[in-house]
């Protein structure tokens, strides 16, 4: 069975169903909380697609926004935004980045991850300790000129990245990088990955961090690559955030990337051949 990295329903007294199952559909129901069409109509602006955009409220740790595409969040200010219309589009299913990265400078840069755990409802689980070590050990084993590093969970209002617990129509999501800096706040919906083997959840936090740092989907053009059922383009129209192909990457489908938009239960994805070249260029 296929699962989303992202989007899913909950159906009360039913069963769990995710948006990219291959073979089962999930119907949004229209409801009091439907996202305005002028809302709609910024997030086409910066070229996300509309079908699926949920809103999500602020907290005490991260800001109001909405989530697209499943995985991706937009903050307010964010979405309300100028962004200058660029973009460049080479084949359909290669590793792609944002126009805008994480600074390094001259050297090395190490970003700081933590987990909170400051109360019942937001905190993450202790069982996801060890996938969130198992995604940062992938990421130091490459040799980047970016590194990461677990910190405390009480320090987490210090760190870079924040892995936090959150309920919703999605498994996680994280948003892209802005002024060199990485995405601070990683969503995870970690009641809905429950049968996740280690493996699989470490996939699913590598996959956004690689959100933190710019990575796009690498099938963005062509979700049904690894989703199934009826090709989705993330970048129509085309995007202010950005779509760049990354050099060296080829021009066919990878089946094993880390940034494929759409895993399974038991989903292990260390990055593949093709995931090593474009973190290599990137960092």
């Amino acid at each position: 069975m296929k699962n989303s990295l992202f989007s899913m329903a909950v159906i009360l007294s039913m069963t769990l169903l995710f948006s990219c199952n291959r073979d089962e559909e999930v119907v949004f129901e229209e409801d009091d909380d439907a996202i305005s069409a002028e809302v709609l109509s910024q997030i086409k602006m910066l070229g996300f697609g509309e079908r699926t955009v949920e809103r999500v409220e602020g907290s005490f740790i991260a800001p109001s926004g909405y989530l697209v595409e499943g995985d991706i969040f937009i903050s307010d200010e964010e979405l309300n935004k100028e962004v200058a219309a660029q973009f460049l589009r080479v084949g359909d299913e290669e590793q792609y980045r944002t126009f805008n990265l994480v600074n390094t400078g001259s050297g090395v840069r190490t970003l700081t991850v933590a987990t909170f755990k400051g109360n019942a409802t937001q905190g993450m689980p202790n069982s996801f300790d060890t996938p969130v070590n198992i995604a940062i050990d992938r990421f130091n084993a490459e040799n980047l000129r970016l590194r990461f590093q677990r910190i405390a969970s009480s320090s987490w209002q210090s760190a870079d990245i924040v892995l936090y617990r959150e309920s919703g129509n999605f498994l996680a999501a994280a948003g892209f990088p802005s002024g060199g800096n990485p995405n601070r706040f990683i969503r995870m919906n970690t009641s809905a990955m429950g049968s996740f083997t280690t493996n699989a959840r470490a996939t699913v936090i590598a996959h956004e961090m690689g959100h933190c740092i710019g990575f796009r989907h690498t099938d963005l053009f062509d979700r049904s690559f690894s989703c199934g059922g009826f090709p989705v383009n993330e970048e129509d129209p085309p995007s202010g955030v950005g779509a760049v192909l990354i050099p060296g990457t080829p021009a066919g489908p990878d089946p094993s990337s880390w940034m494929l938009a759409c895993a399974g239960s038991s989903t292990n994805r260390p990055f593949s051949a093709n995931d090593r070249i474009a973190l290599d260029f990137l960092y």
